[in-house]
C-alpha cells in the first residue's frame, strides 16, 4: 500500500523566524498561569528541592525550545510539546496555591484560589460555549462550516466506531469489519462516509476529494501530502477504480482488477444497484465470493 509514496515533503522542518516568534509568544500566553506558579514558588523550592526544581525547569525549557524551533507540516503537531511543558510545570502552581493558603490571610487566600479556579474553568467553559458543537449546547458554528461529528448517525456504545442502526450503511460497514480479512483492501465508489474509520479496512483510494467530520484536512491533502503518496498516484488509482466500477467492457474491468491485485492483498468490494454490469460480472466471476447482501448493497471478497 505504501510502495509508491512520494518523499518530496519533509516530515520535520525548522520554523521560519516569524513563525518561531509567533509560537514563542503563544507558548508564553498559553502557559502564563503555570509560569506565575513558578514565580511564586521557585524561591523556597530552590532552597529545599533545588535538584528537582532544576530538572523540571530544564525539561520545560527543552519542550519550549522544541515547540518553537521545529515545524511539522500540515498538522503543526509540534504544539503537543506544550503538553510536556504543562506536565513539568504543573507542580509549581500547586505548591504556590498551597503556600498562599497557608501564609495569606484567609479572605485573601480564598479570593486568590477562587480567582485561579474561575480563570481556568471560565476559559474552558467559554471555549466550549463558542466552539464545541455538542447536542446539549447546540452547534454555534457558522452555516457554511464543516459538519460536526455529532451530525453523523453514530453508535459509540461498542469498542468499534459504528453507524447507528437507522443508517442503511450500518449493516454493510459491520459486514466489512466482521467478514473480511484484516488485511483486505476495500473498493467503494461512494465517498459519502469515511469507510476506513467505520470498517477498520484500508481503502484502495477514496473516490474523490472532500472533508470528513472530525478530520481537519481534506482527503487530497491527507493522502497526497501528509501520507506522502503524491497527487499522481491518487489520480492513477482513481482511474483504475473508475474502470473497475463503471466500465462496461469486461477486459477493462479485469485489467483494473489485476492492477489492484498487484498489492497482493484480499480485495473487498461494496457493490450496489448503481452498477448492474459490475454486479453481473461479480456473480459470474469464480474468484468473487458474496459475503453479505441487504438493502440493495452487497459485499464481495476476491482472494
Amino acid at each position: 500500500m505504501t510502495a509508491a509514496r512520494d518523499k518530496s515533503v519533509k516530515e520535520l522542518m525548522l520554523s521560519p523566524l516569524t513563525g518561531a516568534a509567533r509560537k514563542m509568544m503563544g507558548s508564553v500566553v498559553s502557559t502564563a498561569l503555570l509560569l506565575a506558579g513558578v514565580a511564586l514558588s521557585l524561591r523556597p523550592l530552590w532552597k529545599a528541592q533545588r535538584r528537582g526544581a532544576l530538572f523540571l525547569l530544564a525539561s520545560a525549557a527543552a519542550s519550549y525550545l522544541l515547540y518553537v524551533v521545529f515545524y511539522i507540516p500540515f498538522y503543526e503537531n509540534e504544539h503537543k510539546f506544550i503538553f510536556t511543558v504543562a506536565m513539568c510545570l504543573a507542580v509549581f502552581p500547586a505548591i504556590a496555591l498551597e503556600r498562599i493558603w497557608r501564609e495569606w490571610p484567609r479572605a485573601g487566600a480564598v479570593a486568590a484560589v477562587a480567582f485561579v479556579g474561575l480563570l481556568v474553568f471560565g476559559a474552558y467553559g467559554d471555549w466550549v460555549y463558542r466552539d464545541w458543537p455538542t447536542t446539549w449546547l447546540g452547534s454555534r458554528s457558522s452555516p457554511d462550516s464543516r459538519p460536526g461529528p455529532n451530525e453523523l448517525p453514530l453508535n459509540t456504545d461498542s469498542f468499534f466506531l459504528q453507524l447507528n442502526e437507522r443508517d442503511q450503511r450500518y449493516g454493510i460497514c459491520n459486514a466489512v469489519r466482521n467478514l473480511t480479512p484484516a488485511m483486505s483492501v476495500l473498493l467503494v465508489d461512494d465517498g459519502a462516509i469515511y469507510y476506513p474509520g467505520l470498517t477498520e479496512r484500508s481503502l484502495y483510494v477514496l473516490p474523490g476529494n472532500r472533508i470528513y467530520p472530525g478530520v481537519n484536512l481534506n482527503v487530497e491533502t491527507l493522502d497526497a501530502d501528509v501520507s506522502g503518496y503524491g497527487h499522481q498516484i491518487l489520480e492513477t488509482r482513481r482511474g483504475i477504480l473508475a474502470d473497475f466500477f463503471e466500465s462496461r467492457d469486461t477486459s477493462t474491468r479485469e485489467n483494473a482488477l489485476r492492477s489492484i491485485q498487484e498489492l497482493k492483498r484480499p480485495i473487498a468490494v461494496i457493490a450496489d444497484g448503481a452498477h448492474p454490469d459490475l454486479l453481473n460480472w461479480l456473480k459470474s466471476n469464480n474468484d468473487a465470493k458474496q459475503l453479505y447482501s441487504e438493502d440493495a448493497q452487497s459485499l464481495w471478497l476476491i482472494q
